[in-house]
């Protein structure tokens, strides 16, 4: 809060806001309740004076270092949101051959016998802004107070500053929650439209079972599975890697880009955080990542959205409404669940707070006075920067599982086993690793020698191969 000092300067910014005058020379808070400053603005111009006041606390705060230190990756005060919203980045070209400094267009140009290929300049950044308004209500007795004695308008100061504090907090989280939301609902749309490239989302059941031959089909499998949050870690931690290496592949627009360290945001859902914590076996997932945690990038959030309210009862707070995002967007409506983590560049999702003005309403049978610090939020999201969602979606998982994992059979004797596959329908393909002791055919396994062999069964899906292994034991004809 603010010291005896510091609201001296802000009760004096304020009079000489109301007045136009710099005549309050005193040196502190209890010299202008002597002086009797505050009292007679309180009996003349009390609203014009609390308004100003209200005004020069908001200054205060939103210029203080605690509050533009924020650990939100996402806001910045105004200048650096006016400053990030006019950098124009550059696709850089291939390497080509060197030559003399001279001026040139941005695309293709000629110097002689040679062909320049220049830097394209790009700008695609898509901003909004929304009104919003702070209410600080203050009572008649409140103002009495203050203008008794310094400790009371020191008290009235700090008042003011709280209530702006608490309340534009609150906002600022809600909204880029809001502002975050809206971006991975984007690149799940994106994902999922015809003709996109590129990674955008991140199955990671899917990516398990594909890697892993394995079939794990629930969320509740797989937060169970030591082996496949192990997985997932490394996942995460592979992919910021990427991020942070050039590529096309993790933005819309296609071009080259990557993400500074400092600029790389890691925010996890907690429960799956704390399945991690429990079922890994292994260090906490907050000290795998400690770079982060260092620049002050990376973050667990407890929820998401929301848990939602069904015929009145607030939903149990499970994974499946922790990790759900229900967002409309400008481009269509996205409900998924299952989120598990989202890696991005920060620059990627802004929001600032722009300062407006107090408007005022009287309240005389209450004896309160409500003023309303109104402001606007810009913010904007920037999909031509790169960012990964990462989930844990049953409905997106390709994989085979079998009948059985391992058989036993006399050489000359038949099994048949099963296979059971998703997407259904799609063809199988089963290889025996050593013919010589078993064949298979459509799934019939025949024992040809006494020994071990591994039968798979595969599927391709867009490319990518998922797979599933039984072992066969071949014992002699009896």
């Amino acid at each position: 809060m603010a010291n005896n000092n510091s609201a001296y300067e802000i009760v004096r910014a304020a009079y000489e806001q109301v007045v136009g005058s710099d005549a309050v020379d005193t040196i502190d808070t209890q010299g202008i309740v002597d002086a009797g400053v505050a009292s007679s603005l309180f009996e003349t111009q009390r609203d014009q004076f609390t308004k100003a006041l209200i005004e020069q606390c908001a200054k205060t705060f939103f210029t203080d270092e605690k509050y533009t230190a924020s650990t939100d990756p996402f806001f910045v005060d105004e200048r650096r949101f006016a400053n990030i919203l006019q950098i124009v980045s550059a696709e850089a070209p291939e390497v080509q051959e060197s030559h003399a400094w001279k001026s040139f267009v941005s695309g293709t140009s000629t110097a002689g016998s040679y062909t320049l290929f220049l830097p394209i300049l790009e700008s695609r950044v898509y901003s909004s802004t929304v009104s919003w308004e702070l209410p600080i209500a203050i009572t008649d007795e409140q103002w009495d107070d203050s203008v008794r004695d310094g400790a009371g308008l020191d008290q009235l100061v700090d008042y003011i500053i709280l209530v702006i504090q608490n309340a534009v907090e609150m906002h600022r989280e809600n909204m880029t929650g809001l502002n975050r939301n809206n971006f991975m609902a984007e690149k799940i749309l994106y994902a999922n439209s015809d003709g996109a490239e590129g990674i955008h989302v991140v199955n990671l059941m899917s990516a398990y079972n594909a890697q892993r031959g394995k079939s794990i089909t629930t969320v509740a499998e797989f937060l169970a599975s030591p082996d496949a949050l192990r997985f997932a870690e490394k996942q995460i931690e592979l992919y910021a890697e990427y991020l942070r290496k050039p590529s096309k592949l993790f933005n819309t627009s296609g071009a080259l880009k990557f993400v500074p360290k400092n600029r790389l945001v890691l925010q996890m859902n907690t429960a799956f955080l704390k399945s991690y914590e429990e079922n890994a076996l292994s260090v906490t997932f907050n000290d795998r990542f400690v770079d982060f945690v260092n620049v002050g990038n990376y973050d667990s959030i407890p929820v998401w959205q929301g848990f939602g309210v069904t015929e009145g009862n607030i939903k149990a707070a499970d994974f499946s409404e922790v990790s759900k995002i229900d967002i409309e967007t400008a481009n269509g409506t996205v409900t998924q669940s299952g989120i598990v983590g989202f890696l991005c560049d920060k620059w990627a999702i802004l929001h600032t707070i722009r300062k407006q003005r107090t408007a005022v309403t009287r309240f005389d049978p209450e004896a309160i006075t409500q003023y309303y610090y109104q402001n606007r939020d810009a913010y904007c999201n920037n999909l031509d920067l790169p960012a990964v969602v990462f989930v844990l979606d049953p409905d997106g998982v390709n994989y085979v599982s079998l009948s059985k994992y391992s058989t036993t059979i006399a050489v000359g004797d038949d099994e048949t086993i099963t296979a059971t596959t998703n997407p259904a329908g799609a063809t199988v393909t089963w290889v025996s690793s050593d013919t010589s002791v078993a064949t298979v055919a459509a799934g019939v396994i025949t024992g040809v020698s006494a020994g071990d062999c591994y039968i798979t069964a595969s599927i391709n899906v867009n490319g990518d191969v998922y797979y599933n292994k039984i072992l066969v034991t071949v014992t002699a004809a009896s």
